[in-house]
């Protein structure tokens, strides 16, 4: 994709859930060079091409993004999404 598209899949999962979701997540990712990680997929590849996760209040939900930090085992770069479904 040039226009840097992503794709998301709604779960609603309880509390205790979220850290070995997130677990899940973080460790499916493999090296792409670089210091960059990546999710395995055959057909959507490229830098236009993002990993992401959405949840209520983003990055300003401090229990979430507390949980989320403790499992990204690979250091990666958590941001701010600035998206819309125009």
């Amino acid at each position: 994709s040039n226009l840097g598209h992503a794709e998301a899949v709604e779960m609603s999962l309880p509390l205790d859930a979220l850290q070995p979701a997130f677990r899940t997540y973080f460790a499916s990712m493999l090296p792409l060079g670089g210091g960059a990680w990546g999710r395995e997929d055959y057909f959507d590849k490229g830098p236009g091409y993002r990993a992401m996760l959405g949840f209520p209040g983003g990055v300003e939900n401090v229990s979430i993004m507390t949980e989320l930090r403790s499992c990204n085992i690979h250091g990666m770069t958590l941001i701010a999404g600035n998206g819309s479904d125009e």
